[in-house]
């Protein structure tokens, strides 16, 4: 599947350039609004050419979060046990197939938070809480 490429690529390409993985992360806090939007257009690619392939309710954003992630994860245990987010790319994707059974969780609600500056933090985002100043 095009989509299990994708990640695997985008992952590996991460585990060798750290600060790739770091620049990435600072676009939830910060947003490259541009480089979000690239990203966005080859993931809506990848899902419709997984139609039929993908769990039915995933959406854009799940794969977006996912991968930064992911990402974390490939960050968190490069040094320690490197390869390991391979194991965790595939116990994910699994849960993407199709043939699963289970209904997805309702989408949470937008964060109210986040559109508060007094709020916001600078790491604020995927994997870091809005925290008072």
């Amino acid at each position: 599947m095009a989509l299990t490429d994708f990640y695997q690529q985008a992952l590996t390409g991460y585990a060798r350039h750290s600060a790739i993985m770091e620049n990435f992360a600072l676009t939830w806090s910060v947003p490259d609004l541009e480089g979000i939007h690239q990203l966005r257009l080859v993931i809506e690619e990848l899902c419709a050419r997984a139609t039929g392939v993908l769990r039915p309710g995933v959406t854009t954003d799940d794969l977006l979060l996912l991968l930064v992630s992911l990402g974390h994860a490939v960050q968190v245990t490069d040094e320690c046990r490197p390869h390991m987010w391979h194991r965790l790319l595939h116990i994910s994707l699994d849960g993407l197939r199709a043939d699963r059974r289970e209904p997805l969780p309702a989408e949470a609600a937008p964060d109210t938070h986040r559109s508060n500056p007094d709020r916001t933090h600078r790491n604020s985002g995927p994997g870091h809480p809005a925290t008072s100043p």
